[in-house]
């Protein structure tokens, strides 16, 4: 019975012992837990927006024309005999372009010239014989009868010499038509008859268009609301809208206009005419500027890009696009304060210009903007601004 108490005893003593090892053991073999470690803010580029001087702009499509186009003819019948320019020349005012066969006008002329003086010799005559008359006449030597007939032929005689002066200013106009001279100064095209071809003044046919070149006119269609800025900007400076038609050109509107190959708008000129009505069916006004052509890189016909200032130019501040975001159709910018805390704000934005979006609100000149990055920045939370 004794035995059997000490053997109990033993027993509870070696199980104490075997969970103190384990314990142990577990105790040795634990480590301490790692220290949580805070994330650098996202590194991001930022900048101030850019402040300058602008002007909006409206833009449209437009098609070159020139201000002055004439199709020349000729006035008298008969045989091409000379072209006396290249064609795609330009030419001036009075240059000789045709020369049709003089000679039957020559002879015509030389005609009418004597019977001009034909008929100055029969009114001399008839002057002489009128003066006989009245003194026979007022001597009672003549009857009143011969005396009248005198009158009369000296009168015949005295319209017969204005109608052969009169044939002969039109022999001598006709002659002269047998040179084709060039209307205006500008550009010809080709010539449409060749040397020795009639020319038949009944039916004349266009022997060669000319053009001119400096100025050029631009035509472009304007919509109400540009119609009604226009009107508004010739109101402002004095003019009366009514007569808007008269006083565009006087109001000194500048339009600037690019070929297909310019970049920007290098053509600048003035609006000088619109049209008197707008078209129902489009809701859109003809409109017309006018533009220097020294260099003479417009021509007539060409597809161009118009643009006309939408009111007067104006401080802005402008960002790149890269730092604009978007949000459920929102526009923002992240602005970065002296804590370095980026911070979202809404921004309304205006026209793009020179690839800068200009920003009517919500952004100032001394703002830091996020301009690389913006995907990593959150709200209210810090970033590691690089310049």
């Amino acid at each position: 019975m004794k035995l059997s108490l000490a053997s109990s005893t033993l027993f509870q003593r070696f199980i104490v012992l075997l969970a103190g090892s384990a314990l142990l053991g577990v105790s040795g073999c634990a480590r301490p837990a790692p220290a949580v470690t805070k994330a650098a803010p996202p590194k991001v580029t930022v900048d101030k927006p850019a402040v300058k001087t602008v002007t909006d702009y409206d833009e449209f499509t437009g098609r070159l024309a020139a201000v002055d186009s004439v199709d020349v003819r000729a006035r008298v019948s008969g045989y091409l005999e000379k072209i006396a320019f290249e064609p795609g020349v330009e030419v001036k005012e009075g240059d000789l372009l045709f020369e049709i066969d003089a000679r039957p006008y020559q002879a015509e002329l030389d005609r009418g010239a004597a019977a001009v003086e034909s008929a100055q010799a029969t009114l001399k005559r008839t002057d002489a014989d009128l003066a006989r008359a009245k003194e026979l006449f007022d001597k009672k030597i003549i009857a009143r009868e011969e005396y009248d007939l005198k009158i009369a032929t000296q009168g015949e005689a005295a319209a017969a010499v204005k109608s052969a002066q009169a044939a002969l200013e039109k022999s001598q106009l006709d002659l002269g038509f047998t040179k084709v001279i060039s209307p205006l100064s500008g550009r010809t095209s080709r010539n449409q008859l060749s040397i020795g071809n009639l020319i038949s003044a009944t039916t004349p046919s266009v022997l060669t268009t000319i053009v001119s070149i400096n100025p050029m006119h631009v035509y472009f269609d304007a919509d109400e609301r540009a119609l009604l800025t226009f009107q508004q900007r010739a109101r402002a400076g004095g003019r009366d809208p009514v007569a808007f038609g008269k006083t565009l050109k006087t109001a000194q509107i500048p339009v600037e206009v690019a070929v297909v190959t310019d970049e920007g708008f290098p053509h600048k000129g003035f609006l000088d005419f619109a049209e008197n009505r707008v078209d129902a069916s489009t809701g859109t006004i003809q409109v017309r500027g006018e533009l220097p052509n020294e260099d003479r890189v417009l021509t007539p016909g060409l597809f161009v890009r118009v643009r006309v200032p939408a009111g007067e130019s104006y401080q802005a501040v402008l960002v790149p696009e890269r730092a604009i975001g978007t949000e459920q159709g929102r526009k923002f910018v992240f602005v970065v304060d002296d804590s370095k805390v980026a911070h979202q704000r809404t921004v309304k934005l205006g026209k793009l210009i020179d690839g800068l979006r200009v920003v009517t609100e919500g952004v100032k000149a001394d703002d830091q903007i996020i301009t690389n990055g913006l995907q990593r920045a959150r709200d209210k939370s810090p970033v590691d601004p690089q310049k």
